[in-house]
């Protein structure tokens, strides 16, 4: 998915759509390493933070993805 992006450095939007594209594709882990990303540029944003934790559990970490929202 990654040799699509025509950019050196993709912006946060993209990196968004990225994220979503592998949580979908059920590559949680690669999804999980974009969001932690996004959220430390928008650590308030409730829709990165939610797409996170069900990444983590579904990598089988439940107990963190519960931590995360609570």
């Amino acid at each position: 998915l990654e040799d699509g992006l025509a950019y050196a450095r993709p912006g946060p939007a993209q990196r968004r759509f990225l994220a979503r594209a592998l949580r979908e594709s059920g590559r949680f882990a690669e999804a999980a390493v974009l969001y932690r990303d996004l959220l430390r540029e928008s650590p308030a944003d409730g829709e990165l933070l939610l797409a996170l934790a069900l990444c983590l559990d579904k990598e089988g970490k439940a107990d963190l993805a519960l931590a995360l929202l609570e």
